[in-house]
C-alpha cells in the first residue's frame, strides 16, 4: 500500500515528474516583474515554486501545464532555475579578500551574470527553434551576436571561431568564460588576469546589457501582439551566499531596471536585504517584495496542504473531480473528546473521578448553551454531546477559579471570560495526561496541520503514514470520514518519530551534537509544558519559545553552538522565530511534538536559556550525563517567575 502512497514526501529534485500546486497569492506575486526575496524553512515548498517559473518545466511537465492554464507564457517571462551551491560561490571571498569592494563586487557579479546569461542563451536557443512564441531567420540571430561582441570585444578574443555566433555558441562562451575564473578562484591567482579578457565593470553591468539586447530581440520576433518580454533569474538556497555576496546581490536587484528580474530564495530570513555596495544607496521595499512562507496563517496553511495533496490523489486516480479535506478525513478538533477517550481507557480513580466531575460540572448555568458548546472554524471545541466538559472543569478546579452566576454583572461577559479558560485548553490537556501518567495523543486535521509546522514535507509524511495505517485502496481512502483517533494518533507518533530518526542523516555537519541539542530541547519543552510548581503550566501554558543571549560564552563555543543551533533551523529540526541582535528566538519543530509528548501548536511563551545550557546538551556524551543537564534545565525552567497571570484574583 505504501508503493501507492500519492502523499511520498521526497524531495523535489528526487521525483521523477512533479505534481503541482500553485499557491495563488504568492504565486502571482512571484509572477510579477519584480525582484522577489523568498523566504521559507525546510519544506515551506521554495524549490516548487522556483521551478514552476522556469521555462522548461512550463513547457514539458503536463501536471504545471494544468496549473497554469493553456498559455504557459502569457506573462511574457523567460525563467531560468539554478541552485546557488552547484557554483564555486565559496572560494571568491578568500581569493578577493585583498582587493577593493569595488574589484571584488565587479568579479563576482560577473561571475554570476555569466552563469545565467548561458541559461538565457540556451533557453532563447531552443525556444526560437521550437518557433511557436518566436520566429527569426538565423540571419537576425546571427546579428544579435554580433552586436553582443561589438558591445564586448573582449569576448571575441575568447573565441577563435569564423563562422556566424550562434545563441548556443554565446552559451557554451559563457561556460568556457565561468570555469575559467572558477580555476583562478580556486588557485588564487592574480585578479588582473581578467582584467584584459573580462568585460569587468559595474555589478551586473554586463547581464544587463546583454539582457536588455536579449528582451529587445524577443520582442521584434514574437509572435504576440504588444510584446513585452523579460526574464527571472530564479536562484535557490541563495543561504550560501556571504555577507559581501549578498551585497553585491543587493546592488544587482537595486540595479536591475526590470528586465533581468532576480527571485532568490532563503530557508531563513536574510540578515540584511537592504545595503548594496553603493555609497548612499539601499535596496528598499519598492525595489524588491519579501515573502516570507513561513509567515502564512493557519487557513492559508491549510489550504496550500490539501491543495498538494489533491493534485497528487487527482494524479494517482486520474479523477480530476476529488478535493481531499483534511476535516473530513480526521474530524474537527475536539480535545475533550480524546480526553473522554483517555479517561474511559484508564482504570485510574482519578481518571474516573475527573469524568464524574466533568459531567456534573456540565450542568451548571455557565457552561448551558455557552460559548464552549459551539463548533465552527474559530472555536473548533466540539458540544457537549459527545464529551462533557473535561479540560474546562481542570482549569476551574485547578486555579479555583469562581464562576459568574446568572444574577451577576459579570454573567453579561460570560462568552469572552469562557474563551479566557479555552486559551488554556492544550495545557490542561497535556497536564492531565501528566497527572494519569499517559501518553498524549494525537488526533484531528487541526493537530495534523498544525504539527507540520508551515511544512508541506512533514504534513506528507504525516499523511503518508495515516494513508498506510489504513491500509485501504486510495479511492476509498479519500470516502472516509472520521477516522478513528487511536489509529491517527499511531501513525502521527511513527511520522514523528521517523522524523526524530532522520536528523543523523539530515546533511547536517555535527549530527552528534546537534542530536544532543534538538533531544534536550524537545524534552525540556516536554516536562515545562506539563510540569512545575503552583500550577505554573495551566498560568504561562505550552511554553518553550527559547530566548538566547548569543554573547553569553566564550568566542570558540559561541560560534560552534550558533552553527548547530543555525544546521537544526535549516534542517527542520528548530524553528527560528527571530533575531534581533544578540537575541535568538527559537523552539523545537512541531513535528517532533508527537514524538515527545509536548503541544502539537509547539510553543508560544517564552523561556530563557544560555549558550551554556545548549554547550553542555551538545556535550554531554553520557546518557546519565545527558539527562541530569536536561532535568537540570527542566527545572531551573520550571521554578522561574510568571510570564503572565491567566485570571487577576483567581476570578473571571
Amino acid at each position: 500500500m505504501s508503493e501507492d502512497s500519492p502523499f511520498s514526501p521526497d524531495r523535489f529534485e528526487y521525483e521523477r515528474k512533479h505534481i503541482y500546486y500553485l499557491p495563488q497569492p504568492v504565486f502571482d506575486k512571484l509572477e510579477m516583474a519584480k525582484p522577489i526575496y523568498l523566504v521559507g524553512t525546510r519544506g515551506t515548498g521554495k524549490t516548487t515554486l522556483l521551478h514552476a517559473l522556469n521555462w522548461r518545466e512550463r513547457l514539458e511537465n503536463e501536471s504545471l501545464k494544468r496549473a497554469l492554464g493553456d498559455d504557459v507564457f502569457e506573462k511574457q517571462y523567460i525563467g531560468i532555475y539554478l541552485r546557488m551551491p552547484h557554483f564555486q560561490v565559496g572560494s571568491f571571498d578568500d581569493w578577493l579578500s585583498d582587493e577593493a569592494d569595488d574589484v571584488r563586487g565587479s568579479v563576482f557579479g560577473l561571475y554570476v551574470d555569466l552563469i545565467w546569461t548561458e541559461l538565457i542563451a540556451e533557453a532563447l536557443s531552443e525556444l526560437f527553434l521550437v518557433g511557436k512564441e518566436f520566429e527569426a531567420p538565423p540571419s537576425e540571430e546571427h546579428r544579435l551576436m554580433e552586436t553582443v561582441f561589438d558591445r564586448y570585444p573582449e569576448l571575441v578574443q575568447l573565441t577563435n571561431a569564423k563562422s556566424p555566433c550562434t545563441l548556443k555558441r554565446y552559451a557554451r562562451l559563457m561556460k568556457l568564460m565561468r570555469r575559467k575564473i572558477e580555476r583562478l578562484a580556486k588557485l588564487r591567482a592574480d585578479v588582473k588576469e581578467l582584467y584584459d579578457e573580462y568585460p569587468l565593470g559595474q555589478v551586473g553591468d554586463f547581464g544587463r546589457s546583454v539582457s536588455k539586447l536579449f528582451a529587445d530581440f524577443c520582442n521584434r520576433f514574437s509572435t504576440r501582439g504588444d510584446p513585452h518580454w523579460h526574464f527571472k533569474i530564479c536562484i535557490d538556497e541563495a543561504e550560501c551566499l556571504s555577507g559581501f555576496q549578498q551585497r553585491v546581490f543587493n546592488t544587482a536587484v537595486r540595479l536591475s531596471g526590470g528586465i533581468a528580474v532576480y527571485v532568490l530564495s532563503y530557508v531563513s530570513k536574510v540578515e540584511d536585504i537592504t545595503t548594496t555596495l553603493q555609497p548612499r544607496m539601499t535596496l528598499q521595499r519598492a525595489d524588491r517584495e519579501l515573502i516570507i512562507l513561513d509567515d502564512m496563517s493557519d487557513t492559508e496553511f491549510r489550504i496550500l496542504a490539501e491543495g498538494v495533496a489533491t493534485v497528487r490523489i487527482q494524479h494517482k486516480t486520474g479523477d480530476y473531480s476529488i478535493e481531499f479535506n483534511t476535516r473530513q478525513l480526521l474530524g474537527r478538533l475536539d480535545i475533550n473528546a480524546i480526553l473522554k477517550e483517555i479517561l474511559d481507557d484508564s482504570e485510574s480513580p482519578r481518571a474516573k473521578e475527573l469524568l464524574k466531575n466533568a459531567t456534573e460540572f456540565a450542568e451548571l448555568p455557565f457552561f448551558q448553551g455557552g460559548e464552549w458548546e459551539r463548533n465552527s472554524e474559530d472555536h473548533p471545541t466540539i458540544s457537549a454531546v459527545k464529551a462533557p466538559p473535561i479540560y474546562q472543569f481542570y482549569i476551574v478546579d485547578k486555579l479555583e477559579i469562581q464562576l459568574p452566576s446568572p444574577n451577576e454583572e459579570r454573567w453579561k461577559k460570560r462568552s469572552q471570560e469562557s474563551r479566557e479558560i479555552r486559551k488554556r485548553m492544550v495545557a490542561a490537556y497535556l497536564c492531565i495526561c501528566r497527572d494519569l501518567k499517559t501518553d498524549v495523543r494525537y488526533a484531528f486535521a487541526e493537530m495534523v496541520l498544525q504539527m507540520s509546522d508551515k511544512c508541506i514535507r512533514d504534513f506528507l509524511s504525516e499523511m503518508h503514514h495515516i494513508y498506510v495505517e489504513v491500509g485501504r485502496e486510495l479511492t476509498e481512502f479519500v470516502k472516509i470520514t472520521n477516522l478513528p483517533t487511536g489509529r491517527q494518533d499511531d501513525a502521527l507518533k511513527r511520522a514523528s518519530r521517523e522524523k526524530k530518526d532522520s536528523l543523523p542523516h539530515s546533511g547536517v555537519t555535527a549530527p552528534i551534537e546537534v542530536g544532543r541539542i534538538v533531544d534536550g530541547l524537545a524534552r525540556i519543552t516536554a516536562i515545562i509544558q506539563s510540569q512545575g510548581p503552583k500550577n505554573k503550566p495551566l498560568l504561562s501554558s505550552e511554553r518553550g519559545r527559547f530566548v538566547i543571549d548569543t554573547r553569553s560564552l566564550g568566542v570558540t563555543q559561541h560560534l560552534d553552538v550558533l552553527d548547530f543551533l543555525k544546521e537544526a533551523n535549516e534542517a527542520g529540526f528548530l524553528r527560528m522565530i527571530n533575531i534581533e541582535g544578540r537575541r535568538w528566538q527559537l523552539q523545537v519543530h512541531s513535528s517532533l511534538a508527537a514524538a515527545y509528548g509536548f503541544s502539537y501548536r509547539g510553543a508560544y511563551y517564552l523561556s530563557s536559556l544560555s549558550l551554556s545550557d545548549i554547550n553542555e546538551l551538545s556535550q554531554a556524551d553520557d546518557k546519565e550525563e545527558f539527562n541530569r543537564v536536561v532535568q537540570k534545565i527542566a527545572r531551573r525552567q520550571s521554578g522561574e517567575s510568571l510570564q503572565m497571570p491567566l485570571f487577576k484574583d483567581k476570578e473571571i
